[in-house]
């Protein structure tokens, strides 16, 4: 047997059969089948609304299942709570107008509940609020002021006042200085860059500021 045919038949050993191709497959299907009912109707509500109202902000969820089914229940909490508090009233009541109302609520409980939940929904709301909360450590400034002090220590040029100007290739850094003028570098974009206020890019950017923030601790406390 010739080499060629010796390697075609060691693929052929190495590659999968269409029948492991195939229980991949509905081992996959089967997992996307399970993850989607996690999400119950009140989830998939609020992912109907929110598809409607910013699907950029869908799409870029780092995990829209778990981020639907935390939604879907907080939701199912909130209609059962309501619906406790109008049996516990309604038990409570002796005057039969009173019951007959107060079993009319307690039968649009839910419709009430889900109105008021879906209505005031904000897709973008609680990004910008974290994007916000991030922004008040990071301040321009203050990260330009640790790049100048640095600089400074690290006998850099006297006259250079800026981050721009500064070639940190002519100075001596220790480990930690040069991990903090890297940090800085990639973190200054982010803060002074223009505010971005709908969809991906405004996740995006939330979610790259909350993965440098943590580490910028080391040298903003």
């Amino acid at each position: 047997m010739d080499s060629s045919s010796s390697t075609y038949g060691a693929c052929r050993a190495a590659s999968p059969t269409s029948a492991t191709v195939a229980e991949q497959a509905e081992k996959y299907l089967r997992e996307l089948q399970e993850r989607r009912a996690r999400v119950n109707k009140y989830g998939q509500m609020v992912l109907e609304r929110w598809t409607q109202m910013a699907p950029a902000i869908v799409r870029a969820l780092p995990d829209a299942t778990e981020f639907f089914t935390q939604e879907g229940e907080r939701i199912s909490e909130a209609v059962q709570s309501h619906k406790d508090r109008l049996t516990s009233y309604l038990e409570t009541l002796t005057d039969p107008g009173e019951r007959a109302e107060a079993q009319e609520m307690l039968a649009n409980a839910e419709a009430m509940v889900l109105a008021e939940q879906l209505e005031s929904i904000d897709p973008e709301q609680d990004w910008r609020e974290r994007l916000a909360e991030m922004l008040s450590d990071l301040v321009p400034e203050d990260l330009e002021q640790i790049a100048l002090r640095i600089w400074r220590s690290a006998d850099g040029d006297p006259m250079v006042m800026s981050l721009p100007e500064m070639d940190w290739t002519t100075v001596a850094l220790t480990d930690d200085e040069r991990w903090t003028i890297m940090m800085i570098e990639a973190l200054l974009p982010l803060v002074t860059g223009e505010q971005p206020e709908t969809g991906e890019p405004l996740v995006q950017r939330v979610l790259e500021l909350e993965e440098l923030h943590p580490k910028a601790a080391r040298f903003l406390r």
